[in-house]
This record gives structure tokens, C-alpha cells and sequence, in this order.
């Protein structure tokens, strides 16, 4: 009874534990991990539009500064969903701006427009942890310049946000990498109604793939005398993470278990047929006297039931004779 209900109990554990191992890989199959590499490098346009319904408006000199910019991008470092994005900035008239943007692919904390989460597809959220953001709504190819890459396309009416009256956002983003191909942002500001603002940002070089006809690099030349703030090394890859993509601590959580619960099994569970009991020995029933057993106490009984005959009759038969 002991050895059944041990297996029992051991098979019912083993049974949770699926269970909860199957509900951790899930959770691991759907944290959004950047598809990027140390190294990376991609080059965008940058367009500005501005109209207003008010004639004689004047165009904000920021707008007129940063129109027909080139952002360039160069992925510094991967950490699990962080990725850090080195970015300079070269305006028409020759001065640049080098800065430093982070990106969280799997939360969307940081609020990059650069890059996401990568091998997402249609109907997931834009950001896997944040389940309350607006899902993708179509995976289609797109053209840039005779070159098609398989992309994520979603578009976003955001009202209420602090600061802006309305805004439309239309993204693309590559599928496979997770870098941005193409962004469009139309904005209204509170302070400035009867103004819309678009933004169109659009990549023009990778040397991750082919984006343009031209092969090279865009040669714009950048300032060496910037200093980088936030200069961080270098590492190719997620850190914690196995190559297919679960949390090495996950793997090693699961061997344990395994282990475990094949030791327990062994010890627990019953170890071939129980071996019969043997049969108690019965005494033995006595048994009647058989008849041949029986005669000499009859010749005995015989015996002491005779009378025996005295000296005298036996002399006086010897004797007797007659004359």
C-alpha cells in the first residue's frame, strides 16, 4: 500500500511539474528578443512637413534645421531586450549631433521608434510584455529601391497624450531583425492646433542586407572631436539566454527537475511482481490405527481377560488315572 500510494503521489508530481515547465516555455517563447548584432549598421532619411491652416503661420525654425537630415545607426550593444543604438545625426548644413538611444523591445519602456522585437507577426502586440499595446496588423513584403524584406505593418490613432491634441502613427518594421525600415508620424500639438507636423523616416543603407541599389555606405563624414557619454562594451548576443532563445536558468531549472524526479521514481515506484507468500504448514491430522496396528492389543487384552490355571489343577489332570 505504501509503494502504490508513493507512485501515486510521484506521478502527480511529475504531472505539476509539466505543467508548470510547459506554462515557463511559453512565457520564454514570447519575451521579445531583438534580432540584432553587435556591429550593425543601418542609415535613414529624415523628412520633415509642416502646413497650417492659419495663413501667414511661419515654419518652426527646429523643423527647417532638420529637414533632409540622415540618421545614422550603429548597434553598440544587446543585452536580453535592451539594445543600445549609437546615432549621429547630419543636418544640411554640415553639423552633426551624435546622442545615444536605448531600445526595450520587449516593454516598449524606452519609447524607441527604432527598433523591436524580432520574428513577431501579425495579431501579436507591437511590444510581447506590454499586452495592453495595439497589435501588429499585417506581415507583408515591401520594396526599398528593387530590394524586398519581409516586414511587420501597424498603424496607431493615439488621443490623449499629454502635450498633442492627435497623432497617427504608420510603422514598418523588418521582421526578421526587428530595425525599422519605415516610420511615419503625423502630429498635432496642443500649442499649435491649426498646425500638422509629419515625419518621415525612411532606411536607405544596411549592412545588414541589401536596402538600395547603391552597395556602399552613404560617406558622410563624422566629427571624431564628439565624445560618447554613455560609451558601454561591446557584446554580440543576449546575455542569460540559451541561442534558441529560453533563459539559461530555465534550462538548468528543468534538468534539476528532471533528475529528480527520475531518482525519485526509482526508489518509489514497486520493482517487479511481489513474490507469493508461502503457505503456512498445517499439522498434520492423526490418523486411526490400522488393523494390523490393533491385533497384538487384542492378544494382549485376550491375554490378561484368560484366567490362568494353578499349580493344583494342572497336577491334579497330571495325576488322575484310573485303577
Amino acid at each position: 500500500m505504501k509503494r502504490t500510494f508513493a507512485a501515486v503521489a510521484s506521478l502527480f508530481t511529475c504531472f505539476l511539474v509539466i505543467l508548470i515547465l510547459g506554462a515557463l516555455c511559453v512565457q520564454a517563447q514570447t519575451t521579445g528578443v531583438s534580432g540584432l548584432n553587435v556591429g550593425d549598421r543601418f542609415t535613414f532619411s529624415n523628412t520633415y512637413t509642416w502646413t497650417s491652416s492659419i495663413p501667414g503661420d511661419i515654419i518652426p525654425s527646429a523643423l527647417v534645421a532638420q529637414n533632409d537630415s540622415m540618421l545614422q545607426v550603429t548597434v553598440q550593444n544587446v543585452t536580453g531586450s535592451t539594445v543600445t543604438l549609437l546615432e549621429v545625426w547630419t543636418y544640411t548644413n554640415g553639423s552633426q549631433i551624435p546622442a545615444v538611444e536605448y531600445a526595450e523591445v520587449n516593454s516598449g519602456l524606452t519609447g524607441s521608434v527604432l527598433a523591436y522585437a524580432a520574428n513577431l507577426t501579425a495579431g501579436q502586440p507591437l511590444f510581447p510584455a506590454a499586452t495592453g499595446m495595439p497589435a501588429i496588423n499585417d506581415s507583408l513584403y515591401r520594396t526599398y529601391e528593387g530590394n524586398a524584406r519581409l516586414t511587420n505593418h501597424i498603424e496607431v490613432n493615439n488621443t490623449g497624450i499629454s502635450g498633442e491634441n492627435y497623432s497617427y502613427m504608420n510603422l514598418y518594421f523588418d521582421q526578421a531583425t526587428g530595425i525599422c525600415v519605415e516610420y511615419t508620424l503625423t502630429t498635432v500639438y496642443t500649442d499649435a492646433p491649426n498646425q500638422v507636423v509629419v515625419q518621415h523616416l525612411v532606411l536607405t543603407y544596411s549592412s545588414v542586407w541589401q536596402v538600395s541599389s547603391a552597395t556602399s555606405e552613404p560617406t558622410v563624414p563624422v566629427q571624431t572631436n564628439t565624445a560618447n557619454p554613455t560609451a558601454s562594451p561591446t557584446s554580440n548576443g543576449s546575455s542569460g539566454e540559451s541561442s534558441a532563445g529560453f533563459p539559461t536558468d530555465l534550462i538548468i531549472i528543468v534538468a534539476i527537475v528532471v533528475a529528480v524526479i527520475v531518482v525519485a521514481g526509482f526508489f518509489l515506484l514497486p520493482k517487479g511482481k511481489p513474490k507469493p507468500k508461502k503457505e503456512q504448514e498445517k499439522p498434520a491430522e492423526p490418523q486411526e490405527p490400522s488393523a494390523a496396528e490393533e491385533e497384538p492389543w487384542e492378544e494382549e487384552e485376550v491375554r490378561e481377560e484368560a484366567p490362568k490355571e494353578t499349580p493344583e489343577e494342572e497336577k491334579s489332570e497330571g495325576d488322575s488315572y484310573s485303577i
